[in-house]
């Protein structure tokens, strides 16, 4: 399963499906920010009080575990 079905589905399956995954806590809070809540990543940038680039990496980093998590 890739990352990408978060986008298509509605947000409280997308929120039962990151749950059940087991990511760790911060990819997981990071993947309902942006998938369930629907903020960008200049709007997490601002609630984590980071970069707007890091709030870039860690969605990425959050889709790939979600990934690797449901892979197979």
């Amino acid at each position: 399963m890739n990352a990408d079905i978060l986008k298509n589905i509605n947000t409280h399956q997308a929120l039962l499906l990151i749950k059940a995954t087991g990511l760790r806590k911060k990819y997981e809070e990071i993947l309902i920010m942006r998938y369930v809540d629907d903020l960008s990543c200049n709007d997490i940038a601002d609630i984590k009080h980071i970069e707007v680039e890091s709030a870039r990496n860690l969605v990425w980093k959050a889709r790939k575990q979600f990934d690797k998590y449901t892979e197979g």
